[in-house]
């Protein structure tokens, strides 16, 4: 497990540990799948999708489901982000490059 060291080590604080899968629904319809966890009793508050496109989703939920609308989205491959927050205050973050498929 990943420590923050919180407030110069006078309280140490675990980060969040978050990953996702994704499901090319149809063309350029992209489904989401994420989950995290953070030990020592937190839990995790906060979820926001960065989809690599310039547009987000911080309406707090691990499931997401994003078009992208870019001029030919097909075949291109974004860095989507998955930013987690813990009850504890701490921030994890995992980058996924996800490749769009026609």
């Amino acid at each position: 497990m990943l420590y923050s060291v919180y407030a110069l080590g006078s309280d140490i604080k675990p980060i969040p540990y978050m990953s996702f899968t994704y499901l090319n629904a149809a063309k350029d319809y992209i489904q989401f799948d994420g989950w995290g966890k953070v030990g020592d009793g937190h839990i995790i508050t906060k979820l926001v999708w960065d989809f690599g496109d310039f547009t987000s989703d911080s309406s707090n939920t691990p499931y997401a489901f994003h078009q992208y609308t870019t001029p030919y989205p097909a075949n291109k491959t974004y860095n989507v982000r998955l930013t987690v927050t813990a009850s504890s205050g701490c921030v994890g973050t995992r980058v996924f490059p996800v490749k769009v498929n026609q």
